[in-house]
């Protein structure tokens, strides 16, 4: 049996000690901004106006924007972030873009992250239990007394 050792300097090449490629953190959850500014889309700059609009006429709190994100309907009156991984994608997105113009240091930044933070969790929790309830254990104690 002959194993080839791959690696990102090619196959059969070890990489150098000290040439792993760094990845910054932003680029490694989907925050960077290549992909807002290099493909714009019509639908979530629409959305993006209309939020920041919103955030200028309001104080905004983390449980307010979840609301404001599952109540929002586009111009063709679909709600588009009724999901919480539609209203985590949405959140990241408007981050990127308020990275981009330079107002990460804001409080509207930071509340936008902790509801970020919230509804990942949300997200995270609903993933686990639909896991739970559609994957059950594969213990052969708890499925014992099981006819089938």
């Amino acid at each position: 049996m002959n194993i080839d050792n791959y690696s990102l300097a090619g196959p059969g090449q070890a990489p150098h000690r000290g040439a792993e490629t760094i990845v910054p953190l932003d680029q490694r959850m989907g925050l960077q901004g290549a992909e807002t500014s290099a493909d714009p889309d019509p639908e979530f700059a629409q959305f993006y106006g209309a939020f920041m609009e919103w955030i200028a006429s309001t104080a905004p709190s983390p449980g307010s924007i979840q609301r404001y994100l599952k109540q929002y309907a586009n111009a063709g009156g679909e709600l588009p972030y009724k999901t919480t991984q539609k209203q985590m994608d949405a959140l990241t997105q408007v981050m990127v873009r308020m990275k981009e113009q330079g107002l990460e240091d804001s409080e509207t930044y930071k509340e936008i992250r902790v509801a970020l933070v919230s509804v990942s969790s949300a997200n995270m929790f609903f993933k686990e239990f639909m896991q739970g309830v559609f994957k059950p254990s594969e213990d052969e104690d708890s499925r014992e007394n099981i006819n089938w």
